[in-house]
């Protein structure tokens, strides 16, 4: 469901959700992102968690300026220590359709954090929960209020003309965040949009 309102969404504003082309078939995703990216990209992570993705485009790209939202507080303070270069700014907010205050699920293997209760009884809760030593009850370990911006509101308070890459991993909120953004799909500032959908 959630694949389709994100796919529906993406061919309103014109752009495609395309699989690889024979020509490309013999490279891999990063390969085809680099021959795709200029050599200093702007690229907005929304989802950072502990900085994979960063790490990741740093060692990608020539010299990218990335724009990076991580909502919970433990993984920006780790952010923080980790990369503190001027082409990486870091927010400690999250990005959704509105903005607003709100209720966040912290699970026990951060990157599975959400805005959306995990539903108990199902193979996923109880295959993570033994990965990461712990009861399906016990996986979410608290709650946090967090503040949520727009990616309209963050491209216009910034004066960003152009995102070359647009990655998103939200645990389910991928849907939320491009509501966010549809002022800047509009305009077609963004060139990839990169969505991890499960």
């Amino acid at each position: 469901m959630i694949k389709n309102k994100i796919q529906k969404l993406i061919n309103s504003f014109g752009y495609e959700i395309k699989r690889l082309d024979k020509k490309n078939k013999n490279l891999n995703f990063d390969q085809i992102l680099k021959k795709n990216t200029s050599k200093n990209p702007v690229i907005f992570d929304v989802g950072a968690n502990k900085g994979q993705s960063i790490t990741r485009f740093s060692n990608l790209f020539e010299n990218p300026i990335i724009h990076s939202f991580e909502p919970l507080k433990e993984d920006f303070e780790l952010l923080k220590t980790k990369y503190q270069k001027k082409n990486i700014y870091l927010n400690n907010i999250a990005l959704g359709e509105k903005e607003e205050l709100k209720e966040f699920n912290v699970a026990t293997k951060t990157d599975s954090s959400s805005f959306y209760k995990i539903n108990k009884n199902t193979e996923w809760i109880k295959v993570r929960s033994l990965q990461n030593n712990t009861t399906e009850d016990q996986y979410v370990k608290r709650t946090e209020n967090v503040q949520v911006s727009t990616l309209d509101n963050y491209i216009k308070i910034n004066n960003i003309e152009k995102i070359d890459l647009l990655k998103i991993d939200t645990e389910c909120h991928e849907d939320k965040v491009l509501e966010g953004s549809l002022n800047t799909l509009k305009n077609k500032t963004v060139k990839i949009i990169l969505i991890e959908i499960r």
